[in-house]
C-alpha cells in the first residue's frame, strides 16, 4: 500500500510539471520588464523607452493601433541608457500598444490617447 500511495505521488509531481506553463525565459540573465523603462511626458505627448541595464538582444519597439496596424517599429541599442522618443501628437485619439520584445521576451503597455480642454493628452492603462 505504501508503494501505491509513493507511486501516485510521484506520478502526480511529474504530470503536474509537464502541464506547468514555462517561465519566459530571460534575456542576458535580465527580466525585460525590469530592465526596459517606459516614461511618459504629457505637455509634449512623447513617450521615451529607455534600458536601465545592459541587455545582450537589441529590443524592438512597435506601436500599433486598436486594428493592429504598425505604426512604428524602432530597434533599441543594447547598452544601458540607451532610449527612444516616441512622439505621439500626430496620432488621433484612441487607444494604441506599446509592444517591446527582445528575444522571446515581451510585453505591452496600453495607451489611450484623448482630447481634453482642446489639448491633446494620454494615459497608460494598466
Amino acid at each position: 500500500m505504501k508503494k501505491l500511495i509513493a507511486i501516485t505521488a510521484l506520478v502526480t509531481l511529474f504530470s503536474a510539471n509537464l502541464f506547468a506553463a514555462p517561465a519566459p525565459k530571460k534575456v542576458n540573465g535580465n527580466d525585460l520588464q525590469k530592465t526596459v523603462a517606459v516614461t511618459g511626458y504629457n505637455n509634449r505627448m512623447n513617450i521615451v523607452v529607455s534600458l536601465t541595464d545592459a541587455i545582450a538582444i537589441r529590443p524592438v519597439v512597435q506601436i500599433t493601433d486598436r486594428q493592429g496596424h504598425q505604426l512604428c517599429a524602432e530597434k533599441l541599442g543594447g547598452k544601458a541608457g540607451a532610449y527612444k522618443s516616441f512622439d505621439f501628437s500626430e496620432l488621433e485619439t484612441g487607444d494604441y500598444t506599446l509592444t517591446v520584445t527582445a528575444g522571446q521576451q515581451e510585453f505591452k503597455k496600453q495607451v489611450h490617447i484623448y482630447e481634453e480642454e482642446g489639448k491633446m493628452t494620454y494615459f497608460f492603462i494598466q
